[in-house]
């Protein structure tokens, strides 16, 4: 009997981790279903603004990086496998391809901070429960803003994991600012369009528009990514907890059945040497 009750609590405790895992996976699920087209948008608006930038490249003089800021883009919760080591290997990459002393990093998300090994110049948590909202993140984008004004670097590289579907994302390091545009777009852009305004400080609303946009997209590819992988990670594990249920379940039964015929052979064989013992009489 105790061998049984084990069986049963393991049945239990199984039962109530499967619970947990089928929850978290509608949950994942409902989040990155509604992200997918924020998405799509997102990327459209981005290239509008990219479009409008080129018109004004003229403003953005060529220069040498001073200093390289890497924002990376990490997860507040676990369970997502490999999701922010994959993105750590990619930031570390990129870092040793540039010179040390100019390369300084931010993150966002706690999974990160004991990931990467380098100059630190903000952590912040991204606790986002819910699809993240364009305003959620703005004082996150006016503090980069002043940290470039006050020099603190030059270019601004966004390190994250995209969106590809539901079962695939890809790590990538992405420059930001200065937008890099092609030389070609200067002589476009006097001969297409006529300025009646300050060129220069248009060119810097729209950068900083550009800079919103583009932190923006990338912590809600970032986000859909991970409750992307979470949702599949939920769902092998209901599947595994399932497979476990079934197979307890018939070792359950087969002990049970093996214990009631031994029973049932000890009731015999007492029977017998009760009628043997009242034969002998």
């Amino acid at each position: 009997m105790a061998k049984l009750a084990t069986i049963r609590k393991q049945i239990k405790l199984v039962e109530e981790i499967q619970h947990v895992t089928r929850t978290m996976k509608a949950i994942s699920a409902v989040r990155w279903r509604m992200g997918k087209g924020t998405v799509d948008r997102i990327n459209n608006f981005t290239q509008k603004l990219e479009n409008i930038l080129k018109a004004v490249s003229f403003c953005f003089p060529l220069s040498p990086p001073e200093g390289i800021l890497v924002l990376g883009i990490f997860s507040d919760k676990g369970l997502v496998g490999n999701f922010n080591q994959l993105l750590a290997y990619k930031i570390t990459d990129f870092m040793s391809t540039q010179e040390k002393d100019k390369v300084k990093l931010a993150i966002l998300g706690s999974q990160g901070r004991n990931l990467i090994s380098g100059e630190l110049m903000f952590f912040q948590e991204l606790s986002i429960r819910q699809l993240p909202r364009y305003w959620d993140i703005r004082d996150l984008v006016y503090k980069i803003e002043e940290l470039r004004k006050e020099g603190k670097f030059t270019h601004l590289y966004l390190a994250f994991n995209r969106y590809i579907s539901v079962s695939q994302h890809r790590a990538e390091v992405v420059p930001v600012l200065p937008l890099p545009l092609e030389e070609r777009y200067e002589k476009e852009a006097q001969e297409k369009y006529l300025f009646l305004s300050d060129t220069k400080l248009l060119a810097e609303r729209l950068s900083f528009e550009y800079l919103f946009a583009s932190v923006y997209r990338a912590i809600v590819e970032s986000f859909i990514s991970e409750q992307a992988t979470r949702l599949t990670i939920m769902d092998a594990a209901t599947n595994h907890a399932q497979d476990m249920i079934e197979s307890l379940t018939t070792w359950y039964h087969k002990m049970r059945q093996e214990q009631i015929t031994q029973e049932l052979n000890e009731v015999s064989s007492a029977y017998q040497v009760l009628e043997n013992k009242l034969r002998s009489k």
